[in-house]
């Protein structure tokens, strides 16, 4: 049995505050509490809003009682783009119809889901109005032939581009109307 108890702690800084913490990490409980105690929505960070930080990990519940809480259009805009990045197809599905963000933040999404070959982002996108024929600028890049430009582009071309065959088919298709 030991006789002396040593108790010590380390002090973690950081940039985020409770409500980006309980986003991120999953927990309703939380964010319900701390929204309904009037916790700021729109508060950015360095890792970007609560509603990016649900987003990107899949949190729609949570990103529904943000979005029903207030946030911004600067916040669904991101957090659309960082569920286009992290291929989370519901978050961008709920985002889209919130009507929050705007026309080229949504070709944004949709150009960068293109270039990942998320066919479940773009369907999302696509069925719930976004513009096929949207143009976006993007860092284009590719292997085979060497290909690193900065250049305006349309989904397909950025699906061609990044070699994302299953989109390319499902564009293809969608344009031609075979879906």
């Amino acid at each position: 049995m030991p006789d002396e108890v040593r108790i010590g702690y380390d002090e973690f800084r950081t940039e985020v505050s409770a409500l980006f913490a309980a986003a991120h990490s999953g927990r309703a409980d939380v964010v319900r509490r701390l929204v309904s105690a009037g916790a700021d929505v729109n508060q950015e960070f360095f890792r970007g809003y609560a509603t990016t930080a649900a987003a990107r990990e899949g949190h729609c519940i949570i990103l529904g009682m943000l979005l029903k809480a207030g946030a911004s259009q600067a916040a669904c805009e991101d957090a659309l783009l960082e569920a286009s990045i992290y291929n989370e197809a519901e978050a961008v599905e709920l985002l889209i119809c919130s009507d929050m963000p705007r026309p080229d933040a949504a070709a944004h999404a949709l150009v960068t889901a293109s270039s990942r070959g998320f066919v479940d982002v773009v369907t999302a996108l696509i069925k719930n109005g976004v513009d096929i024929n949207s143009m976006d600028r993007v860092l284009l890049r590719s292997l085979k032939p060497t290909l690193h430009a900065n250049v305006d582009c349309m989904p397909l071309i950025a699906a061609i581009i990044s070699r994302q065959v299953s989109v390319v088919k499902y564009l293809l298709e969608f344009r031609t109307g075979w879906c």
